[in-house]
């Protein structure tokens, strides 16, 4: 297995103890180091906090990334573990915070050492200034956490607006960019998906299998493949469950499953997104992944209704002509469940229980079925 390992970076602020604010807590105006923060006035005092911080938070003092010696020393450590531990890059915590200048200088820093290093900013807005090619590669996709969450987790927007938003995101930036967009729909700063589901689990296996599908990175925040949960940071936050229950195996089962088709069809995933209808009465989506000739559906019933959708495997984009497929010996199998069902010309028709999501991709012969269970 390839393993990648991207380090977190904390470049906007320090800690307390930190040696260059500590030397300024003793030596005051006298510290070599006073102009690497934002001090009002002196003596430092933390209880006073009468310098910049983080958050308002006095534990946190915040650097001035725009001084040279601040940006030399932060630009060696981000070398540092490239060159030490052969780190595949950096996710880099409140990047919108820290002077332009500084990413500039540190992605050549970096980039010059490793060329193929990964950069990935903590921005949770538009981030567009930051994707320019002279910065980041990539940001924390929080628009897509949070449009996932008003969908599938608090059902206050409905299937046209879910859709229209997710395009929004996806045009926004450039092709290139969208294919890296860090994807979540959890992190260690938000409460958990499940908690904001009100703890169905078919929520979050809906929201997990449209970031599995969709363009972007998908990433797993620890422990939602295990369903944890939480709303305030000590409990979202909290250490790993690694107990067992019938549906946490469940649920790491359906995560496992997904990534492993993920990965198997790396091509389609990287390839064209076509939304193929938005069902307003069922909340329902129905889209395709695409390359080379080859194609993913993909269909979300999101609503508590039973839902049977007929699909033509035929859609066509704007401008192309609509291909005619063979009547006989054609087949739509089920990724997810392994069940497979017969084409009637050059449709499928299926039903989906509520809230609960289909992969579906044609296959030729019962042979290219994995279960070879077929569903009338």
């Amino acid at each position: 297995m390839d393993i990648r390992v991207i380090l977190d970076g904390v470049f906007n602020h320090c800690g307390a103890d930190f040696f260059a604010f500590r030397d300024v807590l003793e030596k005051g105006e006298q510290s070599r180091y006073k102009d690497w923060f934002f001090i009002k006035d002196y003596p430092v005092c933390c209880d006073k906090q009468n310098y910049e911080c983080f958050a308002y938070v006095s534990s946190m003092p915040k650097l001035n990334t725009g001084n040279p010696e601040v940006m030399a020393y932060f630009i060696d450590v981000g070398t540092y573990w490239i060159k030490e531990a052969d780190i595949d890059g950096w996710r880099l915590d409140v990047a919108n915070e820290v002077n332009h200048d500084f990413w500039r200088a540190f992605r050549k820093a970096v980039r010059d050492v490793k060329p193929d290093a990964f950069l990935i900013g903590e921005i949770w807005f538009d981030a567009r200034e930051w994707l320019m090619g002279d910065q980041f590669d990539s940001v924390m996709n929080y628009g897509f956490m949070d449009t996932c969450a008003d969908f599938f987790a608090k059902g206050i927007i409905n299937v046209k607006q879910f859709d229209d938003r997710m395009s929004y995101l996806r045009m926004r930036y450039k092709k290139d960019i969208q294919q890296v967009q860090m994807n979540l729909i959890d992190s260690h700063d938000v409460p958990r998906f499940l908690s904001k589901a009100g703890g169905d689990i078919r929520k979050l296996k809906l929201a997990v299998l449209f970031m599995m599908t969709h363009v972007g990175i998908p990433t797993v925040y620890y422990g939602d493949e295990k369903g944890l949960d939480g709303l305030c940071e000590k409990d979202y936050r909290k250490p790993m469950q690694w107990g067992e229950s019938e549906t946490s195996n469940q649920l790491f089962e359906f995560y496992q499953k997904l990534i492993t088709i993920r990965k198997e069809h790396m091509d389609l995933m990287t390839g064209d997104y076509i939304t193929i209808d938005r069902e307003l009465v069922c909340n329902t989506i129905v889209y395709f992944r695409e390359a080379n000739g080859k194609r993913l559906f993909v269909i979300i019933n999101n609503s508590e209704s039973v839902v049977q959708y007929t699909l033509d495997v035929r859609y066509c984009k704007k401008g192309e002509s609509r291909p005619e497929l063979p009547d006989k010996h054609g087949y739509m199998a089920e990724l997810i469940s392994g069940k497979t069902y017969m084409l009637e010309g050059n449709a499928v028709t299926v039903t989906l229980e509520p809230l609960s999501g289909m992969i579906l991709k044609r296959i030729d012969s019962l042979s290219d079925s994995v279960e070879k269970e077929m569903v009338d």
